[in-house]
């Protein structure tokens, strides 16, 4: 076989937006963080922003061959493009805190949104049409009435009007603390409410990229006891290679392998609307054992041991070991060596 003998590091700025995908020459691609993405044009419908943007990954887009080059992936456990793929992961460790979860909660679920992506609008006006706040706790940053956010002006008329903002304490919007949802300041500020819910609804992975991106947000549903409904494409079996139990005989998630982002996410949301309803029934001994083994894994010191070893498939994994020990690109060598 060819190895790979050049490679580039990529890293995307937090919420990075291009109108112009980057011109990569390399033959292996190592991605950190997340995928960048175009700046939504929201004067299109939803049909050509479906034509325009479904399945994008600006990395590819450029590349000098992407059916042969091989690409490793820091922050997602699966994404669909040509190529070989290696998927590595690194759970952070999680402070000492003794918790112990609620037999009986106040709210149904719990949902945190900050920026106004697509998936997050939907939820806002779905929440808000089938849901009285007092059932379930929210943050938000943003409101389809705003004055000035016009990411919702073409959602007004399909759909009801959105949360109002809400957060836990005054925000200082220079350091968007309500959004900075580290280990630390999710304890002092969001667990209080997140561990008093029995749902968690997670808007985070991104919205067109057929792949699921992890993020602290599912890990904050496990440190809070809650039943995980995750957004996003695959995101139910990505998460489950961890060994996570994603209560598919309760939360539906055959959707989560449509294509179109919209339905995918409507349906999401509607398959799953009797069992928020009726979350308080749901919480049974046998249930809350089985959030107890997720708040368990999450904060073992050990999770990240064999990580590597349930993201990938054994035979992707000797391969990029292959390629390891026979490179002549010594910068690439040691990239890759520290993995196994």
């Amino acid at each position: 076989m060819k190895y790979p003998n050049t490679f580039k590091v990529v890293t995307a700025e937090d919420y990075d937006h291009s109108k112009d995908a980057p011109v990569i020459d390399a033959e292996l691609l190592w991605i950190e963080d997340h995928i960048p993405h175009y700046e939504i044009d929201y004067n299109l419908s939803r049909q050509e922003k479906y034509s325009k943007y479904v399945g994008q990954n600006m990395y590819l887009e450029n590349l000098k061959d992407p059916e042969n080059c091989y690409y490793v992936y820091s922050c997602y456990f699966n994404v669909e493009n040509p190529g070989q793929n290696l998927y590595w992961y690194s759970f952070p460790n999680i402070p000492e805190v003794d918790t112990k979860q609620l037999t009986k909660r106040k709210y149904k679920f719990i949902c945190l949104q900050s920026k106004p992506r697509m998936h997050r609008i939907i939820t806002s006006s779905w929440l808000n049409e089938n849901f009285n706040k007092e059932e379930f706790y929210y943050t938000i940053n943003f409101n389809v009435e705003q004055e000035g956010i016009a990411v919702h002006l073409q959602f007004i008329d399909d759909l009801y009007p959105g949360l109002p903002i809400h957060f836990i304490e005054e925000v200082d919007y220079s350091n968007k603390i309500a959004n900075d949802l580290s280990v630390d300041k999710f304890y002092r500020l969001f667990y209080p409410y997140s561990s008093n819910a029995i749902f968690n609804i997670v808007t985070e992975p991104e919205f067109f990229i057929h792949g699921y991106h992890h993020s602290e947000k599912t890990d904050q549903a496990f440190l809070s006891y809650n039943i995980p409904i995750v957004h996003g494409y695959s995101a139910c079996d990505s998460i489950k290679k961890i060994g996570f139990d994603m209560f598919e005989d309760i939360v539906d998630y055959s959707s989560q392998y449509i294509k179109d982002p919209f339905e995918r996410t409507f349906r999401l949301l509607n398959d799953n609307k009797e069992i928020l309803k009726n979350a308080h029934d749901i919480l049974t001994t046998e249930v809350m054992q089985r959030l107890e083994y997720n708040n368990k894994l999450i904060r073992n010191k050990d999770i990240n041991n064999d990580l590597l070893y349930k993201l990938n498939d054994k035979s992707n994994i000797e391969l990029f070991k292959e390629i390891a020990y026979n490179t002549t690109n010594k910068e690439l060598y040691q990239q890759l060596r520290f993995l196994f």
